[in-house]
C-alpha cells in the first residue's frame, strides 16, 4: 500500500473488508444451512407423529396455538416445562447482569423485558451514555443555533448550557430513535409505539437483544433493512 493516497487506502481497505465479510457469510451459510434443514425436518416429523397419535383429541389449530404460546414464553425467558427449576430472570444479580449488558451494548438476549415500564426505562437508561458519546460530534453544529436562540430570548449565560444539553438530547432522540420508530410503527402490525421505539433503540445502539424482530414474511424489505442497519452499526 506504499505510494497510495489516504483516500485510495481507505477504499481499498473497505473493499477488502466487504469481501472478507461476504466470504464469511458464504462459509456460515454452507456450514450452518444443512444442520438447520435437518433439524427442521426432524421437528416436522415429530409434529406429524404427535398429530397422528392425538388426532381425535387435539386439532391442528389448537396445537399451533399451544406451540405459539410456548414459543412466546420461551422467548421471554419463561420455561413451559413443569419440572423446570430455572432461577428467576429478574433477581438482583440477573438484573445487574442485564444492566451491564445494556450499558456495554453487549446485549446477550437471553433475558427479555416483559413490561412497558421496563422497555421505556431501557430506552432512557443507556441514552445518557449515547448522548455523551455523540456530544462532541453534534455540539459544534448546535453551538451556533444555541447562541442565536439565547440571544433572541435574552437567556442568562448560566442557562445556556441547559439549553444546549436539551437541544442535544432532542436532536439525538429525533434522528436516531423517533424517525425510525414512526416508520417501523406504521409498517409493523401488532407492535405498539413503545415496542417500535424499543426495537429501534436496541438496534441503533447495537445492543440488539433480539426479543423483537420485524416480520420477515410480511415485510421482507424492512427485515433485511434492519439487518443491514445492524451490520453498518
Amino acid at each position: 500500500m506504499l505510494g497510495m493516497g489516504p483516500g485510495t487506502r481507505y477504499w481499498l481497505l473497505l473493499a477488502c473488508y466487504l469481501a472478507y465479510l461476504l466470504l464469511g457469510s458464504a462459509v456460515f451459510m454452507v456450514i450452518e444451512g444443512p444442520p438447520e434443514r435437518r433439524l427442521q425436518e426432524q421437528l416436522l416429523g415429530h409434529l406429524a407423529a404427535f398429530q397422528a397419535d392425538h388426532r381425535d383429541c387435539l386439532s391442528s389449530d389448537k396445537l399451533e396455538e399451544l406451540l405459539e404460546a410456548v414459543l412466546r414464553a420461551q422467548a421471554c425467558g419463561v420455561s413451559a416445562l413443569g419440572n423446570a427449576t430455572e432461577p428467576e430472570n429478574w433477581d438482583f444479580a440477573s438484573a445487574l447482569f442485564f444492566a451491564v449488558s445494556i450499558l456495554t451494548t453487549t446485549g446477550y438476549g437471553h433475558t427479555a423485558l416483559l413490561s412497558d415500564g421496563g422497555k421505556a426505562f431501557c430506552v432512557g437508561f443507556p441514552r445518557v451514555v449515547l448522548v455523551a458519546v455523540l456530544h462532541q460530534h453534534l455540539l459544534r453544529p448546535l453551538r451556533s443555533l444555541v447562541s442565536r436562540v439565547a440571544a433572541c430570548c435574552g437567556l442568562a449565560p448560566a442557562r445556556v448550557p441547559w439549553l444546549q444539553a436539551s437541544l442535544l438530547g432532542l436532536t439525538v432522540g429525533a434522528i436516531f430513535v423517533l424517525l425510525p420508530t414512526l416508520v417501523l410503527w406504521s409498517q409493523e402490525d401488532g407492535w405498539s409505539l413503545l415496542d417500535a421505539c424499543y426495537f429501534c433503540f436496541m438496534l441503533l445502539s447495537t445492543i440488539g437483544l433480539g426479543d423483537f424482530v420485524p416480520s420477515q414474511d410480511r415485510h421482507p424489505a424492512l427485515y433485511w433493512l434492519s439487518q443491514l442497519a445492524l451490520i453498518c452499526e
